[in-house]
């Protein structure tokens, strides 16, 4: 079987596994039948070939599939393994799963037309970042293609709304700064090292977005959304320091602790009338300023 067949079968089991929570050999055999009469594909294994798969899947997916050999069947633990990996990679993967399956992928796939992603940088990207590598780097600065030359030590990959960004030193001041990847032109590694700061894994952590201000501190924020928007903030999550405060039929109360940042002022804008601002009055005060110059244009 094709290497990208055996992919699709690997989240096949995976999500066989996840719904049925323990899953004996026949149990999955029975689910990948069940998927090649679906898709014109044939999944179907021996038992030894998924034995095979469950070693293949730990590692690729680097979650821990356990076996009970007293009802013999496969459970995964679920703190094994990193959600925001494993669950974007099986997501990305159940895309390309449905996408190869169509001959006419515009009958039932509409895609946003937008621009290029920046992701032909991530595996150089990845290996600079693992070999603490210095890279040079030609950036488009804004839109009118003004570009600038940086000797940068990238520290990390951030995918925010779609795009990726990387959060990079630069080397003329040492400043930390965001480079967003669909504004490279171009960029090649160089034959020099440098030693990331400490902390920078966590440099996102009480971010909403890209942003983060040089020595400004999180704020307790609280928001107080109508019925319709707070159910979807109540599932999406606007932040991972989301906690619900009180939930009615009319409405409902969220405390966040992250940056007050532009990028999470845009969001707040972007729910319009159905959020208010309860506090810090600062975040107050400017959400009511920008609304306010959007009503003055309609004047």
């Amino acid at each position: 079987m094709k290497n990208k067949e055996c992919l699709s079968r690997y989240v096949l089991i995976i999500r066989i596994i996840q719904r049925n929570q323990k899953a004996t050999i026949k149990d999955i055999q029975r689910g990948l039948k069940e998927a090649s009469n679906c898709f014109d594909v044939d999944f179907n294994v021996s038992k030894r070939t998924l034995e095979r798969d469950m070693i293949a899947i730990s590692d690729i997916f680097r979650m821990n599939i356990s076996y009970s050999y007293s009802d013999r069947s496969y459970s995964i633990d679920e703190e094994s393994f990193d959600p925001k990996y494993t669950e974007k990679l099986i997501e990305h993967l159940e895309v390309f799963h449905s996408l190869k399956m169509l001959d006419n992928i515009k009958e039932i796939f509409h895609f946003d037309n937008k621009k290029p992603l920046g992701t032909q940088h991530l595996s150089q990207m990845i290996a600079a970042i693992k070999n603490r590598q210095i890279i040079y780097l030609i950036y488009n600065k804004d839109w009118e293609n003004q570009k600038t030359e940086f000797e940068l030590l990238p520290l990390l990959l951030k995918e925010y709304k779609g795009r990726w960004y990387v959060l990079a030193k630069r080397l003329s001041d040492g400043k930390i700064r965001t480079y967003s990847l669909d504004r490279v032109v171009s960029f090649s590694l160089l034959n020099k090292h440098d030693t990331p700061p400490e902390g920078v894994a966590h440099y996102f952590d009480n971010s909403f977005g890209i942003f983060s201000k040089d020595g400004q501190q999180p704020e307790e924020v609280v928001l107080r959304f109508t019925k319709e928007a707070g159910k979807f903030v109540k599932e999406a999550t606007l932040h991972s320091s989301q906690e619900i405060i009180s939930y009615t039929e009319k409405e409902i109360s969220i405390r966040l602790h992250l940056l007050v940042t532009l990028d999470f002022i845009m969001e707040l804008l972007s729910y319009g009338e159905s959020v208010e601002v309860i506090s810090p009055q600062h975040l107050r005060n400017k959400i009511r300023e920008r609304l306010q110059k959007a009503t003055d244009l309609y004047k």
